[in-house]
């Protein structure tokens, strides 16, 4: 679930073929307590470099050119409290240990469903 974010494109399909309204059951799993959604800081690793550098750039902070990944974030972390969360709209979403209990409460049913390989 870590993957999907609120901004997350879904095939068609799950409709279709299952009938699942993703956008509503992904709230419906939220209001549930299985998943959450995460706060801006906790959503960082979805922004790339160039939109941690633009984000930093707009609140005066030099020498972004040289900063690797973990700089950005921790100057994102440095100079920003949670107007962070103006900044930026996509959030990830994360499985609670509720969650994360029902998956394995029902690993036969997940069983039976195609895998991808990655």
């Amino acid at each position: 679930m870590e993957h999907f974010t609120t901004e997350s494109w879904f095939p068609k399909y799950f409709e279709y073929t299952y009938g699942i309204d993703i956008p509503k059951h992904l709230d419906t799993l939220v209001e549930k307590g299985y998943a959450l959604v995460q706060t801006a800081f906790d959503s960082l690793d979805h922004l790339n470099a160039t939109m941690k550098k633009s984000i930093l750039k707009k609140k005066g902070v030099t020498g972004l050119s040289k900063m690797e990944a973990a700089d950005l974030n921790q100057a994102l972390h440095d100079y920003f409290s949670e107007e962070l969360a103006d900044h930026f709209s996509i959030r990830g979403y994360k499985l609670t240990s509720k969650g994360e209990q029902a998956l394995k409460d029902h690993q036969t049913i997940i069983d039976r469903h195609p895998k991808k390989n990655l």
